[in-house]
């Protein structure tokens, strides 16, 4: 009896210890993770030096930075008029600022000191001359007929034309922007940076124009240099506004647009880079500028262009080797550490396991958008 039951203790020994033999098996050969990762974009700027030619070769074109390309050079005539916004304390003869308006269907011209009367019979003359248009206004400066007998003439007030034929006078008059005043007061004048605010409005809107004028791109170079200018006030002159006339040598760059797409897609190719690249190139993404001259004689240009990169199945960014042995939180963790993964979800399989097989084969990885 005794025989019996060590017989069957050691069966029952050996049967357990072969359940748990088969599970570790099991384990061993059965156990798998599902990672599914969801892309991300990272984006890697292309900058590099090309040469420009006047004309390039199949081997150049092979072998070489270069492109097909020319400057255009031309001089350009430009004007421009200006608001003053600098000012000074001081005495003035100008005693403030008047609206005329015209009601009528006729331009009315005013010769420079027409006469305005307010109410109270004090009497301004109009500093400059001025043509007040049809059914429109303009603004003039006015200083006292008789500064004397000058008394000061609230702001809003209707202001009669004297010498204008009485039946239009109730259709063209004057109203005081401000209170009309003599003494001290703030008065524009024309500074240097007035000039020189004016010289970059002028260029601004310049090269605007000239893009549209040339159909050009916002990618292709175009640049302008003013070199001469004149304006019909001086610095320290009072006055309202100025006018500015400049003449501009422009400088654009001529390039063959497909050899410079032909040129970035062989660099982007060269630069290896771990994960999917747009093939094709946007050329209104690629800024390019001059750079200086070679000692060949010929120009340089500085080409920068934005490369995308995104997830692809061979990307060295989800190679199983990065997730064999590790955790989900170490998992996220690395996902964290690059743009081209967005978010990432680990499985792994029997539950209660807690890292991914340290078999490449027992893993699979799955990329979502």
């Amino acid at each position: 009896m005794p025989k019996i039951n060590l017989y069957r203790n050691i069966s029952v020994f050996f049967i357990v210890f072969a359940v748990m033999l088969i599970c570790a098996v099991i384990l061993l050969f059965y156990s798998q993770a599902t990672i599914i990762v969801y892309a991300g974009k990272q984006d890697v700027n292309l900058s590099f030096r090309a040469e420009v030619k006047s004309s390039t070769t199949a081997e150049d074109l092979a072998l070489s930075d270069v492109v097909s390309g020319s400057i255009i050079t031309d001089i350009r005539h430009v004007s421009g008029t200006f608001s003053v916004l600098s000012t000074k304390t001081g005495n003035s003869d100008i005693v403030g600022r008047v609206r005329i308006i015209n009601t009528s269907n006729k331009n009315q011209p005013l010769v420079k000191t027409t006469q305005l009367q307010a109410k109270s019979g004090v009497i301004v003359r109009t500093a400059a001359a001025a043509v007040v248009p049809a059914a429109g206004n303009v603004e003039v400066g006015v200083y006292p007929k008789d500064p004397a007998a000058f008394g000061a003439i609230d702001s809003g007030q209707k202001l009669i034309i004297i010498k204008l034929n009485p039946a239009l006078q109730d259709k063209i008059y004057g109203t005081a922007l401000e209170k009309l005043s003599a003494g001290p007061r703030q008065v524009k004048v024309v500074s240097d940076s007035d000039i020189n605010r004016a010289k970059a409005d002028l260029k601004e809107k310049f090269l605007g124009d000239l893009r549209q004028e040339l159909n050009l791109s916002p990618s292709d170079y175009l640049d302008a240099e003013l070199i001469s200018y004149q304006t019909d006030k001086k610095v320290g002159a009072e006055a309202d506004s100025f006018t500015l006339n400049g003449d501009f040598r422009i400088k654009r760059l001529d390039l063959d647009k497909q050899q410079l797409a032909g040129l970035i897609a062989r660099k982007v190719q060269q630069m290896n880079l771990p994960g999917l690249v747009d093939s094709s190139v946007d050329l209104a993404k690629v800024k390019y500028s001059l750079a200086d001259s070679l000692a060949s004689g010929n120009l340089a240009v500085k080409v920068e262009y934005p490369v995308t990169v995104t997830l692809s199945p061979g990307s060295e960014a989800i190679a199983k080797s990065n997730f064999a042995g590790k955790t989900a939180e170490e998992i996220q963790s690395y996902a964290q550490s690059t743009d081209l993964i967005k978010n990432v979800e680990v499985y792994i399989s029997p539950y209660w396991q807690k890292t991914v097989p340290q078999q490449e084969n027992r893993i699979r990885i799955i990329i979502r958008q």
